[in-house]
């Protein structure tokens, strides 16, 4: 996951798969200055997103190595990040 001033960036790549990768753009302005980029394993978060009801949801992180959540109401996902190394 990529967060920058202009929007987020969701880049899945997956090595054992033919179509080994995809990406979709939200484009959405954001307030920051710097990029901000994160991994998680996609699994578990379209998991966290198949129990929230509706189209909007909360996302909320302090940095990349911290766990992140999604929620809406009384739904609320924890999500391990994933070590991307040198990014």
């Amino acid at each position: 996951i990529t967060m920058n001033s202009d929007g987020i960036i969701f880049e899945t790549i997956d090595d054992n798969s033919i179509n080994g990768r995809a990406e979709t753009f939200i484009d959405i302005k954001l307030d920051i200055n710097e990029s901000i980029v994160f991994g998680a394993n996609s699994k578990f978060i379209r998991d966290g997103l198949s129990v929230i009801e509706g189209d909007e949801f909360y996302f909320g992180f302090n940095d990349e190595k911290h766990p992140f959540t999604i929620w809406r109401d009384n739904s609320k996902i924890i999500i391990m990040p994933i070590d991307l190394g040198d990014n």
